[in-house]
C-alpha cells in the first residue's frame, strides 16, 4: 500500500471554486504509485471525488465515455442501482462490448452474481416501454431499440 498523499494546495483551491469550501479530503488512491484520489466533503456534506490523471494520453482514455456516450435522464428515475446499466447495456455496450468493460473497470467493481440478473430482466422490460413510447412519439432510434433488444 502506498502512502496516503496530501491534497495539494493548487487542487484544493481548484476545488474550493468548483464545490465550496472543503472541510475534509480523504486521500482515496489505490495502492499504485501514481494514484492521484481524493474523497472531499465540503460544508453542506456533499461528497465529490477529484481523480487526477498522471497523463494526457490517461485522461482522453478515462474520459472517452463522458466525450462519447449520452445517458437519457428524460427517463430517469429511482430505482434499483442496477437499472441505470440497462439502457447502456441495450445501447452503447451492445455496440462497443469495450466500453462495458471500461465502465466496470471504472466503477471498481462487477456486479454481483445477483445483480446480474437484474439488468437482463429490466432490459425485456425497458424494450417494451420503447416499443410503447417510440411509435406513439415518432421516435425510431427508440422504437429500433425495443425491436432491437427483443429481437436479437
Amino acid at each position: 500500500m502506498s502512502e496516503p498523499k496530501t491534497l495539494p494546495p493548487s487542487l484544493r483551491g481548484w476545488a474550493q471554486r468548483h464545490v465550496s469550501e472543503i472541510v475534509t479530503a480523504r486521500d482515496a488512491s489505490q495502492s499504485r504509485p501514481k494514484s492521484q484520489v481524493w474523497e472531499l466533503r465540503n460544508t453542506a456534506g456533499a461528497r465529490h471525488v477529484i481523480k487526477v490523471s498522471p497523463s494526457a494520453a490517461f485522461y482522453r482514455r478515462e474520459t472517452f465515455a463522458y466525450r462519447h456516450a449520452a445517458i437519457d435522464f428524460e427517463r430517469a428515475q429511482f430505482a434499483p442501482l442496477v437499472k441505470d446499466f440497462v439502457i447502456l447495456a441495450a445501447t452503447a455496450w451492445l455496440e462497443a462490448p469495450i466500453l462495458e468493460r471500461a465502465f466496470f473497470h471504472g466503477y471498481g467493481r462487477q456486479l454481483t452474481s445477483e445483480e446480474k440478473h437484474v439488468p437482463q430482466c429490466l432490459i425485456v422490460l425497458d424494450a417494451v416501454s420503447c416499443l410503447a413510447w417510440g411509435p406513439s412519439h415518432r421516435d425510431d432510434e427508440v422504437t429500433a431499440r425495443g425491436r432491437r433488444t427483443l429481437t436479437g
